[in-house]
């Protein structure tokens, strides 16, 4: 069985939580790898304000992987960035998606 790689890839290093203008600075990394059969999480790494819920597999298709992306600060403005890279290995199945819709506010 693989472990989970925490450590964060060269591009997501280059990005801070937050930038001096207060914005937020977010990162995301996810690598899905065939391990035995079964799709896992074998790369996982995040910075705030994005977090990756633990992966669950249901019954009703135990060979999908799917994993839920939270967005914890409530909402974009002006300046934020976002940067999200998921690979799906071959012989992968995988559902990502998001708990909500976010919300955008404006900015000046």
């Amino acid at each position: 069985m693989k472990t989970i790689d925490t450590e964060p890839s060269k591009q997501a290093s280059l990005f801070s939580q937050e930038n001096q203008q207060g914005h937020w600075q977010g990162t995301l990394d996810l690598c899905f790898s065939n391990v035995n059969g079964k799709t896992l999480p074998t790369k996982s790494y995040s910075t705030a304000p994005l977090r990756i819920q633990r992966p669950f597999y249901p019954a009703a298709a135990p060979e999908n992987c799917q994993s839920v992306i939270v967005h914890t600060a409530g909402g974009m403005v002006g300046g934020d960035r976002l940067q999200m890279g998921i690979t799906a290995e071959p012989g992968t199945q995988v559902l990502v998606t998001t708990a909500a819709a976010h919300k955008v506010y404006r900015s000046q």
